[in-house]
């Protein structure tokens, strides 16, 4: 029985010797701190103070913090954003921007009731080009001196794209500007007004109400290629020999 007790003993012994160590060890006891500790993220790790932890727990930074990786504008955790380049915004499976019809033309429901879709939605770069926050894609603007060039559809790659747009040191500082496929293009019509061009007028002046050429060919005959008409806000195929306005574009996934 005295051996059964002190063997009782013992452990009780070294059960409490147990709990005292992991008390100062994770700040239970001792130095322990009530409340919360607040942690700004930062590029830099930081440590947890003792007494809420052991003193080795870690808050990670995160290196890309940073002004010139956020959007001007755009405040994180304190860092004011600066960057004022292109971007890509990437959006759920699905997703389709609105046709810009805000008129409601019908007694029925129709598109301009509902504007379904995401916002048209641009910034101007101030450098002769407009970037599509939908789809992060960089458009040429249109000058009055340019407005009114018209090319074939071949020229429209070897003469305007090539060499007007990146030919030297580019167009606005960039040299991979290429003419839009159809569905590029065709994504800055907008739906709204009695009359063309159809197109965002504040963001894309000095736009032509008539075609425009895609990079896209027309499969069933493959001298043909499509055109987007900012005239109608529709798509048509056309000869590569007719002349054309064009747009240039860069970006993209």
């Amino acid at each position: 029985m005295r051996r059964t007790n002190y063997l009782l003993a013992v452990l009780v012994v070294v059960f409490c010797a147990s709990v005292v160590d992991m008390g100062f060890r994770f700040g239970i006891i001792g130095s322990a701190k009530p409340g919360q500790e607040n942690f700004t993220p930062g590029t830099s790790t930081q440590m947890i103070s003792k007494g809420y932890h052991d003193g080795t727990g870690k808050v990670a930074g995160d290196a890309d913090l940073v002004p010139g990786n956020i959007k001007y504008g755009v405040n994180i955790f304190g860092v004011e954003g600066v960057f004022t380049g292109t971007y890509t915004v990437v959006y759920a499976r699905g997703a389709v921007v609105q046709t810009g019809q805000t008129t409601q033309y019908s007694s029925k429901e129709d598109d301009g009731y509902y504007e379904k879709g995401l916002a048209l939605d641009y910034t101007d770069n101030g450098d002769g080009t407009v970037t599509d926050k939908n789809t992060g894609l960089m458009w040429e603007q249109k000058t009055a001196g340019n407005k009114d060039h018209k090319y074939t559809w071949s020229d429209a790659f070897d003469n305007f794209i090539d060499n007007e747009m990146n030919g030297g040191s580019g167009y606005a500082g960039y040299t991979d500007w290429r003419l839009p496929n159809m569905k590029e293009l065709f994504s800055l019509v907008k739906f709204e007004g009695a009359s063309g061009p159809y197109i965002d007028k504040a963001n894309f002046p000095n736009t032509v109400s008539s075609n425009y050429w895609t990079s896209t060919t027309y499969a069933p005959i493959a001298d043909r290629a499509m055109c987007v008409s900012f005239h109608s806000g529709t798509v048509y195929t056309t000869a590569g020999s007719n002349d054309g306005y064009v747009r240039a574009v860069r970006g993209g996934p």
